[in-house]
């Protein structure tokens, strides 16, 4: 194995109950019933493709449920974190023993990307952090995360250099360095 890409969201991070719980509060507060099935309905969409899907489920109330769900996720971030899932540390801290360079690839913006991660403890053994907002087209039809456009994404060099253990441009360049970025 050259290297791992992992997805955020229900796999490394456990938002996806934050996320249903939002819609259930918003769903709550609104009287409108069954709102959490966007949590669901909308898994690995992209924020565009998501919105265009919650608009045409819940037309005129869709303002106003929406309204209380991002409250629910700010207040809910503001003071805390979605856990990690179980295993995911471990797992990252083994691929790093093992030298095997490590990537995450999100539909999720990347601030959201690495603020999540960085909350958890995760962040640190990434190699590269894709997000939505890098490539052209994300979920549910994604481009490639080769067709990323921030610098620190320079797929070219990745695997490939992942069998060399080097990371030109990452910080991790020194011959002999691992290639993980924890060490």
């Amino acid at each position: 194995m050259n290297a791992v890409i992992f997805d955020m969201d229900g796999v490394l991070v456990d938002s996806e109950r934050v996320v249903w719980e939002s819609f259930r509060y918003a769903g709550e507060k609104t009287g409108v019933p069954n709102v959490e099935r966007m949590a669901i309905i909308g898994l690995g969409l992209n924020d565009e493709a998501w919105i265009k899907r919650f608009r045409q489920e819940f037309g005129a109330d869709s303002d106003r449920i929406l309204e209380h769900e991002e409250a629910y996720l700010q207040n809910f971030y503001a003071n805390g974190a979605a856990p990690a899932k179980k295993g995911a540390q471990r797992l990252l801290e083994q691929l790093c023993a093992w030298n095997i360079p490590v990537a995450v690839a999100s539909s999720s913006p990347a601030a959201v990307v690495r603020g999540r991660l960085e909350r958890v403890g995760l962040l640190q053994y990434f190699t590269a952090v894709i997000s939505g907002d890098m490539v052209g087209r994300s979920k549910p039809e994604p481009d490639s995360p080769r067709s990323a456009s921030a610098p620190e994404t320079r797929w070219r060099y990745w695997p490939k250099a992942a069998t060399h253990g080097s990371f030109p441009n990452w910080g991790c360049s020194t011959p002999g360095r691992s290639a993980c970025p924890c060490r």
